[in-house]
């Protein structure tokens, strides 16, 4: 997830594209511009999700077409029709 810090002491403004469980680490560490230590906050936006270091294939896990394809191949003629009134 893509989380936006900002530096207390220079107000320098970052994102990082870093796991959850690791986003608080960034606090501890230097501005990447001033140097300064201890003085970065996280800022309290919505997180984005980003899905480019995912292989398209196995966004949805493995072996995710073949269960669709036996959900479809299931229904087939037995699926149920909406009446219009």
């Amino acid at each position: 997830m893509t989380y936006a810090y900002q530096c207390t002491s220079c107000d320098h403004e970052f994102e990082l594209n870093i796991a959850i469980s690791k986003r608080d680490q960034v606090l501890k560490n230097p501005c990447p511009k001033c140097k300064t230590k201890g003085l970065i906050e996280r800022l309290f936006e919505n997180p984005s999700i980003s899905f480019d270091t995912i292989d398209p294939i196995r966004r949805a896990g493995s072996n995710w077409n073949d269960v669709l394809k036996k959900i479809s191949d299931g229904a087939g003629k037995r699926r149920s029709t909406i009446e219009h009134y």
